[in-house]
């Protein structure tokens, strides 16, 4: 049951970013695409520079190692794609799906990602076993993405709740792209693609962080460590780099996918 369940997960992300995009796509005009570009880079790069230093306060650098390896990205190119096509064809067309359709298949990402979460094998031993260096890694994920993600909205024009929200998201498009759709659809472009850069500004930089801080460079993966962004820390760090970057990711899915809806509907 659970292989099933992790196969519906990647279509229902698919599924869901395209019509977010849709809806996107439907508002942009002029000058908003750049603010989108630009935006979502700020969203990568400034909260993803703040949780790694946080993360050097609480956890310093960790032991540098050797390693070696190849780790691949994989979803988030079939996301992003998805994501360009409804962005093009709200663009073209002007269509503008209803606010429940994005609800209903938010919801259903919700209940996947829950029960694969809860179904995980290893999951208690791996929070036992690295929970303090875990935990601390998630508070940096947090602490850094709401100071970075409000400097970048306040950079932005945007105000620094709704830069916070963006940041805090710790690389989670999938959650947080269709949660600020529903408050403004460029904010949820903006949100959704800032967050899927900074998970694959971690693969792309962790084989070269990890030769001087391989520890506290695993915050720049934020939530994406537990799955998508694992592969390169097993691949250029340790056991004990292995074990926190999966109790990072764990516990931040576990208080995002409940925080981070709350945050949105109060702010």
């Amino acid at each position: 049951m659970s292989r099933i369940v992790e196969r519906l997960l990647a279509p229902n992300v698919a599924i869901l970013v395209a019509v977010m995009g849709v809806g996107a796509g439907s508002r942009i005009r002029g000058g908003d695409a750049g603010d989108i570009i630009y935006g979502s880079i700020a969203v990568a790069l400034i909260p993803s520079a703040a949780s790694l230093l946080v993360a050097l306060a609480l956890v310093g650098p960790g032991r540098p190692r050797g390693g070696g390896g190849q780790a691949g990205a994989g979803g988030p190119w079939l996301a992003l794609s998805s994501l360009l096509a409804g962005l093009a064809l709200g663009y073209y067309t002007g269509l503008e799906p209803p606010g429940i359709v994005v609800d209903v298949l938010l919801y259903i990402l919700l209940m996947l990602s829950g029960y694969t979460i809860g179904g995980m094998e290893g999951l208690a031993g791996a929070l036992r076993g690295g929970g303090s260096l875990g935990l601390l890694l998630a508070v940096s994920c947090i602490v850094g993405g709401i100071v970075g993600g409000a400097i970048a909205g306040v950079l932005l024009g945007w105000g620094p709740i709704v830069g916070a929200l963006m940041g805090s998201a710790s690389g989670w498009y999938s959650l947080v792209g269709p949660l600020l759709y529903l408050v403004d659809p460029l904010y949820g472009a903006a949100a959704f693609l800032g967050n899927l850069f900074r998970e694959m500004l971690h693969i792309m930089i962790y084989p070269l962080l990890a030769r001087r801080i391989p520890l506290a460079a695993i915050a720049v993966g934020g939530a994406t460590t537990m799955d998508t962004g694992l592969p390169v820390v097993a691949a250029y760090g340790g056991v004990e780099e292995r074990v926190a970057a999966f109790v990072q990711g764990a516990l931040l899915t576990l208080v995002l996918s409940l925080g981070l809806p709350l945050a949105v509907s109060l702010a």
